[in-house]
């Protein structure tokens, strides 16, 4: 999960609050100045009772939720992020 400094992250997590993840895993998205801490949005999804931690590396934090038999993946909070995810696994949209 990550965003940009004009969403709240109690807004984007509401909606999966009865699901129970496993964890959230934020990010800073990466050359983006408006872009939220990764230790704030973790801090605010704990503060909502979700398990969350900050990662530095798009790669680490998805090599991490792979990790979880029968995982998936949510890749959330802004278009910014999911355009950095294709970019690096190299499925940019034509």
């Amino acid at each position: 999960m990550g965003m940009m400094n004009t969403r709240q992250p109690e807004d984007i997590l509401a909606p999966f609050a009865n699901l129970q993840p496993v964890s959230v895993k934020t990010l800073t998205i990466p050359g983006e100045t408006n872009a939220r801490d990764a230790e704030e949005i973790a801090g605010r999804a704990r503060a909502q009772g979700f398990p969350a931690v900050a990662r530095v590396v798009l790669r680490e934090a998805l090599t991490e939720a792979a990790q979880v038999n029968g995982a998936r993946v949510l890749i959330c909070g802004s278009l910014y992020l999911a355009g950095e995810v294709l970019a690096q696994n190299g499925t940019l949209p034509d």
